[in-house]
């Protein structure tokens, strides 16, 4: 019964990857896509996001799943959306996710924030 389960679930997760329209792109092509319309999710913890995030950017936290699901089901499918994390492991995820969900314009920015302060790009705290 676990192996069924383990299986199940390892079966679930691989089918994220397989058929994913994602983009990935670095941090050079995410800064130039701020100037056009698109909208920026940070998908850090609130602690991440409020020790610093690209301007602009929406704090919705893809490890509390359930109101990750809920937040996204609100955003309109057909705009276009960046994506980010710390490292890019969870904004992966999470474009994954959305992309999944119907999201036709989803970008993943590769090396998250921290590649982003490696450029010494701007990031901004709320104050």
């Amino acid at each position: 019964m676990k192996m069924r389960i383990a299986l199940t679930t390892l079966l679930f997760l691989m089918s994220f990857s397989l058929f994913a329209q994602v983009k990935d792109i670095g941090t050079q092509s995410a800064k130039k896509k701020l100037k056009k319309e698109i909208i920026v999710l940070d998908v850090r913890t609130g602690e991440e996001y409020k020790s610093g995030h690209i301007e602009g950017a929406v704090n919705y936290d893809v490890l509390d799943s359930t109101i990750f699901l809920t937040q996204i089901e609100k955003l309109d499918k057909d705009k276009t959306y960046l994506v980010y994390c710390r490292s890019g492991k969870r904004s992966a995820d999470a474009a994954s996710i959305m992309d999944q969900k119907g999201f036709s314009n989803v970008y993943n920015m590769k090396g998250g924030i921290l590649a982003w302060q490696k450029k010494r790009y701007k990031v901004t705290t709320d104050k």
